[in-house]
């Protein structure tokens, strides 16, 4: 037997079980936002914007139409529980493809797992608003893997996934900000402004095709502004210690430290955290740190690179004087 299958099945186990262990705490420690319950959005009656997040309520409406001997083969309430469970699962699987640019291949799997500490941050510890949508563990999924095909500069993948993410949240435009980022000073302005373009026409028809489907239902046309409650929100010197919890406190050392990022993909990427933020405050509550989720793989690949730099630079030079030495 190859010697990678038993690494290789341990690993999946472990990620398997961490993902389920961490699924059932979501579930449990969290609850529905009254204004939007799943089962209204399940109905297609729930309030916009969160009406429009369309991807699981149709995907669930779908496997609950499939019929076994004239009866359906599982509840909703399981099917939900499932792909969110999966979604996490996949974005392990997900991240450790994305850190395998990066890093040696036997190192990407044991790095992956460093999710599940950051994850209870965003998803499990904050308290101030715990709110559970079904739309959030996915969009992890499908930013992770954006970020690896615009790496790759994947096209031919990576539009199906932006439609499909843009399907379960609006927050994949910025994956198309991520593109801007790095393309910009590398690419040829010309393909940069068809890329950005097709991905803004394709982001915006999406959305008006979901506002004209979804146009009688009660609440906001595209978003809702919070402006207001978030200057509520900064004035407050308490809610700083919730905030800056957000990704573990991560996003800090990184912004802090970006210029140390050897790779220009990752180190450029770490730019969207400006917009990002500056986007949750116009049309999100800061202090839900669930909708900074999609920035954990950005993050996190970040400060691990980062670590791998400064390590570089005290290890080396110490390993070539020991060699240095013996000669």
């Amino acid at each position: 037997m190859n010697r990678r299958v038993p690494s290789l099945i341990s690993y999946l186990l472990l990620a398997g079980l961490a993902s389920y262990y961490f699924t059932s705490l979501w579930f449990e420690l969290n609850y529905e936002f009254r204004g939007a319950p799943w089962e209204a959005i399940l109905k297609g009656t729930a309030a916009t914007p969160f009406q429009y997040r369309v991807l699981v309520p149709w995907l669930v409406n779908g496997l609950m139409a499939l019929r076994v001997a004239g009866r359906g083969f599982v509840s909703a309430q399981a099917l939900l529980f499932w792909i969110q469970c999966g979604s996490v699962f996949l974005l392990v699987l997900a991240f450790q493809s994305c850190l395998g640019l990066f890093f040696e291949k036997r190192l990407a799997p044991l790095f992956s797992l460093l999710l599940f500490l950051v994850l209870p941050f965003n998803y499990l510890l904050d308290r101030f608003l715990a709110l559970r949508y079904p739309t959030d563990l996915p969009a992890v999924l499908f930013f992770t893997v954006g970020l690896v095909l615009l790496y790759r500069r994947n096209w031919l993948l990576f539009y199906p996934l932006f439609i499909i993410a843009t399907l379960n949240r609006e927050t994949s435009c910025f994956l198309s900000v991520v593109y801007l980022f790095t393309a910009l000073g590398r690419e040829n302005r010309r393909a940069i402004i068809i890329h950005l373009g097709a991905q803004i026409l394709l982001w915006t028809a999406i959305k008006y095709c979901l506002y004209m489907l979804y146009r009688a239902n009660p609440g906001s046309e595209f978003f809702q502004g919070h402006i207001q409650q978030n200057l509520g929100f900064l004035m407050n010197p308490a809610a700083y210690p919730l905030f800056f919890s957000n990704l573990g406190y991560l996003w800090v050392p990184v912004l802090m430290c970006r210029r140390l990022i050897p790779d220009h993909f990752a180190r450029r990427s770490v730019l969207v955290i400006y917009p990002y933020f500056l986007g949750m405050f116009v049309i999100g509550n800061m202090y839900e740190l669930r909708i900074y989720g999609e920035l954990i793989p950005v993050v996190l690949t970040a400060l691990l690179l980062i670590v791998k730099e400064l390590l570089g630079k005290e290890i080396t030079p110490r390993e070539r004087g020991g060699e240095a030495g013996s000669r």
